[in-house]
């Protein structure tokens, strides 16, 4: 897994790897893996995934794990499968997430809207936020 690389070879060697990194070829080695309840290393992954261990693919198992916060967690130099349990629930906690961002962005939408003077249809959701601006220009640093 060493080599001779220098700095002008890092450009080449992430577009080498680039096409590997397909976060959803974790899930096939959560499977794998938690069903014997292994843990792996970069090279153990390369080998389940890509059957070969050269440092491009290392390298792309690596990337992956690193990037990883659903299917493994790290401990140490290795990194354990989650249970399902702990997949449904980060899984929930990203659904959960995704939706506060989203109404966070039509929120935005919205003001901007307003700003610009256009008609707004404000939501339920709006409410404390917009009492909580409200409050803010009415007494200033008090609120």
């Amino acid at each position: 897994m060493t080599g001779e690389y220098k700095p002008a070879d890092i450009a080449k060697f992430v577009s080498e790897i680039e096409p590997y990194l397909d976060p959803s070829s974790l899930e096939v080695a959560w499977e794998l893996l938690s069903e014997d309840g292994e843990t792996t290393d970069p090279a153990g992954l390369a080998e389940i995934l890509f059957s070969d261990t050269s440092a491009p693919l290392c390298y792309a198992a690596y990337c992956l794990l690193s990037e990883d916060k659903l299917y493994f967690k790290q401990k140490g130099d290795r990194y354990e499968p989650r249970s399902k349990a702990q997949i449904v629930e980060i899984q929930h906690q990203q659904q959960v997430a995704a939706v506060k961002q989203e109404e966070w962005q039509q929120y935005l939408q919205r003001i901007e809207q307003a700003l610009a003077g256009k008609s707004v249809e404000w939501q339920e959701s709006d409410r404390p936020r917009l009492e909580a601006i409200e409050r803010f220009a009415t007494f200033a640093e008090e609120a």
